[in-house]
């Protein structure tokens, strides 16, 4: 029997071409991925809101 492989959830996120080259040179800044930042920053919020 094949096994198959759990894909993670994704969201995906419309953006201006603007907004995009903007997320990605404040990710290149912090020395992550653009999805990697957008994950820390959500999450950030979710601390400081308190959010669980």
């Amino acid at each position: 029997m094949e096994e198959k492989k759990l894909r993670k959830p994704q969201i995906g996120v419309e953006v201006t071409p603007e907004e995009k080259a903007l997320i990605e040179k404040v990710a290149k800044e912090r020395g992550m991925r653009a999805a990697t930042l957008l994950r820390t920053l959500a999450l950030e919020e979710a601390r400081r809101l308190r959010i669980k």
